[in-house]
C-alpha cells in the first residue's frame, strides 16, 4: 500500500483571541487534518519564538505590532505548512496616567485617550468611581486604572493623600488676643 494524498496532513491552527494587549500571552490550538504526529511551530515577535508541542500555550508578545504565526505538521505520509502573516495583532498599552491632586479633587492623566477609568483606595476598587476626577475622603494611597478601546490597561503610581482635620492645624495657627469676641482678620 502506497502513500495516497489523503494521508497526508494538513496544517491548521486557530488561536485563542487575535488580539492582545504587549505583555499579554496567548495560547494555540492545532486543528490540522490527517493526524499529524510532529509540528513546528514558529512565533516571530514572541518571547519564544517557536515550540514543538502539539498546542502551545503562554506565548507572550512584549511589543506592539501585527505578527506571522508558521505551523508545519508532519506525519509518516509527509509535511504541510501554513502561514498567517496576519495571526496576531498586539495593541500598545496606553499612556501610564500620571496622579495630581487639582483643589480637592485628584485627577488622572493620561497622553491616551481612555474609556473606562477604575479608582483603587489602599488597593480595593471604590465603586462608582470611573471617570478621571475623583474626590478623595480618607487618608491613604490612591491609584487608578485606564483602559483604552482595545481593552489595554495601565495603572498609575499610587498618590499618598492625607486628609488634614482641624486638629491637624491648630499648631500652625495662633490667635491673639485670645480669647476674642469680634471678627478675625
Amino acid at each position: 500500500m502506497g502513500n495516497s494524498e489523503e494521508d497526508l496532513p494538513v496544517a491548521n491552527f486557530s488561536v485563542s483571541i487575535p488580539g492582545i494587549c504587549a505583555g499579554s500571552c496567548i495560547s494555540f490550538t492545532d486543528v490540522s487534518t490527517g493526524n499529524p504526529i510532529a509540528w513546528d511551530w514558529s512565533f516571530p515577535g514572541a518571547s519564544i519564538s517557536s515550540s514543538t508541542i502539539q498546542n502551545p500555550s503562554n506565548i507572550c508578545y512584549p511589543t506592539p505590532g501585527v505578527y506571522p504565526v508558521q505551523l508545519i505538521v508532519s506525519n509518516l505520509s509527509g509535511s504541510d505548512t501554513i502561514l498567517f502573516n496576519t495571526a496576531i495583532t498586539v495593541y500598545a498599552l496606553p499612556e501610564t496616567p500620571t496622579i495630581v491632586l487639582n483643589g480637592n479633587q485628584l485627577e488622572a492623566i493620561s497622553g491616551s485617550s481612555p474609556v473606562f477609568y477604575q479608582w483603587y483606595f489602599n488597593g480595593s476598587p471604590l465603586a462608582g468611581s470611573n471617570n478621571a476626577l475623583l474626590t478623595p475622603v480618607a487618608t491613604g494611597d490612591y491609584t487608578v486604572s485606564i483602559t483604552d478601546t482595545n481593552g489595554c490597561e495601565s495603572n498609575a503610581t499610587a498618590f499618598n493623600y492625607t486628609v488634614l482635620g482641624l486638629s491637624d492645624l491648630s499648631s500652625e495657627f495662633s490667635l491673639y488676643p485670645n480669647p476674642t469676641n469680634d471678627f478675625i482678620r
